[in-house]
């Protein structure tokens, strides 16, 4: 295991993360979006929240993601797979975009009100679309054979750890749709 590039990898992506609260705190000032943990307007009592609510986006990526990336970084990428990882990364764009500008997503730092993104949100949909693009090639590096041992091990790790807290946070309601009240 190269520990240079992990712990590389894992400063990087440290950067970036703060980067989000920057932006978040940012949008916070401007009142572009609302208090941390207020009421929402007509939502039936939920809560706002903000980066450091939701499971996914410390944990997830503060330990899980940098583990795709390692395995990402790992190997080469020739340029019919940098045409891929374009595609999945605009496919992972739209539809992160369409999901959180969607009639009945409960507002939050990234998506605070209707069809608004905020600069946190413009940065979270860039940073989760290079990983989902990232990944997808970690899938079809893996079953050409090129994606192996302890890349191969790193790249599930961070998938099924980045899952699991996927489905923690919805289990926990923090994705719940919300049907607005008048």
């Amino acid at each position: 295991m190269n520990w240079q590039l992990l712990f590389t990898i894992a400063a990087l992506n440290l950067v970036i993360w703060l980067l989000h609260l920057l932006a978040q705190n940012a949008d916070e000032n401007r009142g572009k979006i609302q208090k941390r943990n207020t009421l929402i307007s007509r939502s039936g009592g939920k809560k706002f929240l903000y980066l450091q609510d939701f499971l996914i986006h410390v944990w997830g990526s503060l330990i899980f993601l940098p583990l795709i990336a390692y395995a990402f970084f790992g190997f080469s990428v020739n340029g019919l797979e940098w045409i891929i990882f374009g595609i999945i990364f605009i496919v992972a764009v739209y539809m992160k975009i369409r999901e959180g500008t969607g009639p009945k997503h409960k507002p939050d730092w990234a998506f605070p009100k209707g069809k608004e993104i905020s600069y946190g949100g413009i940065l979270h949909i860039i940073y989760t679309s290079a990983y989902v693009s990232a990944f997808g090639l970690c899938i079809i590096k893996t079953f050409n054979l090129e994606l192996t041992g302890l890349s191969l091990l790193a790249a599930i790790i961070g998938a099924v750890g980045w899952g699991f807290l996927w489905f923690s946070d919805n289990a926990k309601g923090r994705y719940k749709k919300i049907e607005k009240t008048k």
